[in-house]
């Protein structure tokens, strides 16, 4: 376990380096996951929200959500009732009940089947059994079955609960560059650099 997660540190390393900005500050854009993994046990999804007076529209495969605007950085919105397998998603931007921006390309979302959950669950198990209710192991289980916003939560909940384990910052930054929340990957950077 321990030289598992030295070569997944040395990975996560590359997450501190400052990135260029894409966004042209006059056209509104929405980045999100491009594959991500949810289940019935985890069913968030999240984005950056690009300001507290845009709506949003998540389309999942068929189904359409409608999302109210949020003066909150994050928009997290929880699914429930999905099939099983891989379905095709975006998240549109709307202000004042207009259409602002459509991304170009769809990401993946991959729901879990009661199978992949139960296996799932029995993993969680055994990391729970080696060692109860450690939020950087199951981090680190979440991020490897691609469950990136559980992943997220649980890196967040170490450190709240270990705000001395600073290099385990370096695997939340990575998860939250695979979600594309730059502004909060900006913050634990900061922290992180900070604290060395």
């Amino acid at each position: 376990l321990m030289g598992f997660l030295k070569r997944k540190f040395a990975k996560v390393q590359k997450y501190t380096g400052i990135q260029r900005r894409n966004i042209n500050g006059k056209r509104t854009e929405l980045r999100t996951v491009r594959d991500i993994t949810l289940s019935e046990d985890y069913p968030d999804l999240v984005w950056e929200n690009a300001g507290y007076e845009y709506a949003y529209r998540l389309i999942v495969g068929e189904k359409v959500f409608d999302v109210p605007a949020s003066s909150e950085p994050l928009i997290r919105f929880t699914l429930g009732g999905m099939e099983p397998g891989s379905h095709d998603y975006s998240v549109r931007v709307f202000y004042e009940g207009e259409p602002l921006y459509a991304p170009e390309e769809k990401g993946t979302l991959c729901w879990l089947s009661d199978a992949e959950q139960k296996s799932l669950r029995d993993e969680e198990k055994r990391v729970r059994e080696f060692d109860p209710d450690n939020g950087f192991l199951l981090g680190n289980l979440m991020d490897d079955q691609g469950l990136k916003v559980a992943a997220m939560d649980q890196y967040r909940r170490f450190l709240a609960e270990n705000p001395d384990a600073n290099e385990a910052r370096l695997f939340l930054i990575k998860v939250l560059d695979d979600l594309e929340l730059k502004e909060l990957r900006k913050a634990e950077m900061v922290l992180y650099h900070k604290t060395r």
